[in-house]
């Protein structure tokens, strides 16, 4: 089924002088009946899985395929390289303005951190350990300056991981 979204679906087409027609399912051979069920179970699941008030927005008559409606479907969810381009330097403005907030605990401010660096990851947007490791001590109230000092003084800072570092912070 997954071939059939990724790479898309051909039916066998018979031509008789010049004109081509699909091919019926007896002619079809064994390869070519399996994909073609594939196909029409991969495109039933699309359909079945969308709620209605999205798959009415679709024109079902201009999908024939299911790989056709996958490609519809991301593009109109992940958007256009523009849309996209937009979206990660909103991710980067948010990261370069992180801050702990009023009364937030450690915890809190760590699974809000991960929840972004999560959200710049599946939008492609890389940092370095080290980026991460500044941007998160910066970002920690000011209460936790001693121990922000003495972790960027750890002969391992250079090394350390997000993980780690907030290992290291949480021992304190």
């Amino acid at each position: 089924m997954l071939i059939c979204i990724k790479d898309g679906f051909n039916q066998a087409t018979v031509s008789f002088a010049d004109v081509k027609e699909k091919a019926k399912w007896t002619a079809l051979l064994d390869d070519d009946k399996r994909m073609f069920e594939a196909e029409h179970k991969a495109y039933g699941c699309i359909t079945m899985c969308l709620p209605e008030d999205i798959l009415h927005t679709f024109e079902q008559e201009s999908y024939s395929t299911s790989k056709e409606h996958w490609d519809a479907l991301a593009n109109r969810y992940k958007g256009d390289d523009v849309v996209k381009k937009g979206k990660q330097e909103l991710l980067k403005a948010q990261h370069l303005v992180f801050k702990a907030m009023k009364n937030e605990t450690l915890d809190e401010l760590v699974n809000r951190d991960y929840h972004l660096m999560t959200e710049m990851r599946n939008h492609t947007v890389t940092l370095t350990n080290a980026e991460k490791n500044e941007k998160f001590l910066y970002a920690l109230p000011s209460q936790w300056d001693f121990y922000s000092v003495l972790i960027k003084r750890d002969p391992t800072y250079a090394q350390m991981t997000l993980d780690t570092m907030i290992a290291h912070l949480r021992g304190f």
